[in-house]
């Protein structure tokens, strides 16, 4: 069994100490030593994985993938169970003989052959039927040979090479899956089986040498190539030649050894189970992975992480629905006309068919049957695993969880100021680009705000968005910049990060982030010195159902025509007054102030002033209409607030509150304290060093402070009565250990109390129910590959190799639901 995530060093003591617990022959005396030294420094590797022999090529009888004793006898009692999927894939089946017209044509990269081919295998193993098998063959050679229809013969050795290969996750692993399972049945005669075994060396050797992604796991393209070349690998075992044993090696080695354990490992990009790419790419690849594992695994293919994964994917779901919805945070490319996505069956089938631990897949099998949700086409086959090994439903407690959660791979924060339906969600990133995978503009400091089922504050970027105008993010003018990427943030940063997101026991929800280098150009430094937004969450009441967020920009451009451009984007009708946007939506009163910059309010100049605008339907591509970093299209409905500040030093503070009622907080901002007061209620900012006064709270109403200090750590504050004010006293102490927010609170008799954090929460179940947090902060270590994304890149500051590539592989893809909704769509890859 081959353990591939982890491989520490151990320590060299001349013979490496592996070999001895490998087991390989060598003198008894070398044994000896080995054990000595092994036992001897026991304290040294304890924590440190042991690589095992190899994993090796499966070569036995078939089948090899997923169908065993255990599988086919709970399939043949699920065929008898209404509306199971294995009851679904049987009438799909027959439908395939009775309706043939109906199947004949194959409508996206071979997804439609696959499902049919699939619900006859499934019909197949659970009622043993000629005519099932007889059904399955068709489907399968029509993967092998054809294209758009049955018969057609125009597939074959291109099929997969469709989209930079997108069609491997359809073609490869299903038409595998029909050679393991059928490989004895005399309909698979050997000269098809040989056949079908050249017709996977085309595909894979192509795959592996020129598609697509093909080894940056994490990525939709590399989800269904682990698909397709583990299922291949293994069905192929022995009987392929020299190939089959190259790629088994790759599989084992390079697949899953080195892409996936990255990937899966801390600050990789699946760690937190969030998927950069967004969700609507999301849960098929998440399903394939873990679909893939499963069979790998069996193989003694073992990979540090797959677990842990897959629990922190279910947690993450959870956290990523918005209030009284069962949607959740879209994140990276979307097409649908809406904000937020409805949670996939297939996102839980994976948890369900991975090794997820138990309490996990009881309760995504919880989820399921709460949402009833259930599969179809191509995704029969992950519901009929699931539901052989069934796991007892149970109910999420969700009320007993913290209430924020942050995904590391993915560097957003998921926080709410209660779990109550009506209660206020929020849901903030702060990641670079990235060049190693698609379908997620550079828009790091967005931000989406929900109150209850009212989505108030939306990010409607279109699918095939290059710039942050098309969501919330803050967006820097820098001169570093072509003029077809201005003024959008770049794809070519490496260390934009949070500096730190706390959540407290009063709900109070704060981070930072820092996205300075997102204006960075290739290998060149950026020109931008400062860029950060800060975002404090107050919330009011004691059900903590209404909620003010006090948006802090700062940066430092350089020269005054170097702006700064602010977008709020809601689908509702904002209607500007002076310095305030309000507006109303279902039961949300949804306010946005402007309290900073001081001079622009004063001055109200044009060029300064706050504007509505319409949100402007469109896609990012149509080079007529809008330039690469220009576009500020939506693919929603609404308006938006919108206000440019200008360099070189910028500091502008918004003011964003969503409640029930009409009444809004009072708001100031004076000599570096940020005041809002609702009722009894107060709550402050400080943003520098030094004294400010505030009223004596009401009793029971303990008045809520947030210190942030730029670059040092303050002093726990001191507070003192004075007449009939408290005094507050911030004081700086030097360079910064802890960079987090102090908060605090101060009740009628200016005592003060600290409010200790409660999130963001653990990824696992376990951590959750002790409370364990996760501390967020530091520049991550992962780097993005250079030299990518220049298009329209003059000389010297890009490369012919780079557009090159740039000019192959022009496509993004739609997933296949997705394409069907709305057509397949074209768009340059950065």
């Amino acid at each position: 069994m081959l353990r591939v995530a982890s491989r520490a060093p151990v320590p060299s003591y001349g013979i490496e100490l592996s070999w001895c617990v490998l087991g390989r022959p060598l003198a008894n005396v070398v044994l000896v030593v080995c054990s000595l030294l092994a036992v001897a420094d026991t304290a040294a590797v304890a924590d440190k994985p042991v690589t095992a022999e190899p994993a090796m090529e499966p070569t036995g009888p078939h089948p090899r993938i997923l169908l065993d004793d255990k599988l086919r006898a709970a399939w043949k009692l699920q065929a008898k169970v209404k509306d199971s999927a294995v009851a679904r894939a049987i009438q799909r089946c027959e439908d395939t003989r009775t309706s043939p017209n109906d199947f004949r044509n194959d409508s996206y990269m071979g997804f439609d052959f696959s499902a049919n081919l699939n619900a006859c295998l499934i019909a197949w193993v659970a009622r043993g039927s000629d005519d099932d098998a007889r059904s399955a063959i068709i489907y399968f050679t029509a993967l092998l040979d054809d294209l758009q229809a049955i018969g057609d013969g125009k597939g074959g050795e291109g099929s997969v090479r469709r989209d930079t290969g997108y069609a491997v996750r359809s073609v490869p692993p299903y038409a595998a899956l029909a050679y393991d399972w059928l490989h004895d049945h005399p309909l698979m005669t050997p000269a098809l089986r040989e056949h079908a075994r050249e017709r996977f060396t085309q595909w894979m050797s192509w795959y592996k040498k020129s598609g697509y992604h093909n080894r940056h796991g994490g990525t939709n393209y590399h989800a269904g190539y682990a698909l397709a070349a583990t299922f291949v690998a293994v069905a192929m075992g022995g009987e392929g030649g020299d190939f089959e044993h190259e790629l088994w090696n790759h599989v084992r080695d390079e697949v899953w050894g080195k892409d996936m354990a990255k990937a899966l490992g801390p600050s990789g990009i699946l760690d937190g189970g969030d998927f950069k790419e967004g969700w609507q790419y999301a849960p098929l690849s998440v399903a394939e992975y873990a679909l893939s594992y499963r069979v790998a695994a069996r193989h003694e293919i073992v990979v540090d992480g797959v677990e842990a994964w897959l629990q922190a994917m279910y947690v993450r779901t959870i956290h990523a629905r918005s209030g009284a919805r069962d949607s959740i945070a879209v994140g990276g490319d979307y097409q649908e006309a809406q904000a937020s996505a409805p949670v996939s069956v297939l996102t839980l089938l994976a948890v369900l068919i991975g090794p997820a631990p138990d309490a996990a897949q009881r309760q995504a099998a919880g989820e399921i049957a709460r949402q009833r949700l259930r599969a179809k086409d191509l995704e029969l086959l992950y519901e009929a695993v699931a539901q052989a090994n069934p796991a007892q439903p149970a109910i999420t407690a969700i009320d007993k969880w913290p209430t924020s959660y942050f995904a590391p791979g993915v560097a957003t924060l998921y926080a709410r100021t209660t779990w109550a339906h009506d209660g206020v969600w929020m849901a903030t990133s702060c990641a670079s680009t990235g060049q190693d995978n698609d379908h997620n503009p550079p828009n790091a400091g967005n931000f989406v705000l929900t109150r209850g089922m009212d989505e108030v504050l939306v990010d409607p970027t279109p699918y095939g968005s290059l710039s942050s105008l098309t969501s919330n993010a803050p967006t820097v003018e820098s001169r570093l910049q072509l003029p077809n990427y201005r003024p959008s943030q770049a794809p070519w940063g490496e260390t934009t990060h949070f500096a730190w997101a706390i959540q407290t026991t009063t709900g109070v929800i704060a981070s930072r982030c820092d996205y300075a280098d997102q204006y960075k150009f290739q290998d060149r430094p950026s020109d931008i010195a400062l860029a950060q937004r800060d975002l404090v969450v107050v919330p009011w009441g004691k059900q903590r159902t209404d909620a003010s967020v006090i948006v802090i920009d700062r940066a430092e451009t350089g020269e005054a025509d170097q702006p700064m451009h602010l977008r709020f984007r809601s689908p509702a009708n904002l209607v500007l007054e002076g310095e305030l946007a309000r507006t109303k939506l279902g039961a949300t009163s949804f306010t946005i102030r402007r309290l900073a910059p001081a001079e622009a309010i004063r001055d109200n100049r044009p060029e300064t002033r706050p504007e509505i605008r319409p949100l402007k339907n469109g896609e990012c591509w149509d080079e007529k209409i809008f330039t690469r970093g220009g576009c500020d299209a939506s693919r929603l409905p609404g308006t938006e607030y919108r206000v440019r500040i200008p360099g070189p030093k910028i500091e502008a503070i918004h003011v964003l509150d969503a409640s029930a009622g009409s009444e809004l907080p009072v708001a100031t901002f004076a000599q570096g304290v940020i005041h809002l007061q609702r009722g009894d209620q107060d709550a402050y900012v400080s943003t520098k060093v030094g004294m400010y006064s505030t009223r004596i709270p009401a009793a029971g109403q303990p008045a809520i402070h947030v210190v942030l200090i730029d670059g040092a750590a303050p002093a726990k504050p001191t507070v003192t009565k004075a007449g009939a004010e408290c005094r507050v006293d911030v004081a700086s102490v030097g360079p910064a250990r802890d960079p987090a927010p102090f908060v605090f609170t101060v009740d009628d008799r200016c005592g003060q109390a600290e409010d200790p954090r409660t999130g963001p929460a653990a990824p696992d179940l376990a951590g959750l129910a002790a409370g364990k947090l996760i501390p967020v902060g530091g520049v991550p270590s992962r780097k993005s590959r250079n030299g990518m994304g220049c298009c329209d890149a003059g000389a010297g500051a890009g490369s012919s190799g780079v557009l090159a590539i740039l000019v192959l592989g022009a496509l993004r893809r739609p997933d296949p639901t997705g394409a069907r909704a709305g057509g397949h769509r074209r768009t340059a890859r950065r």
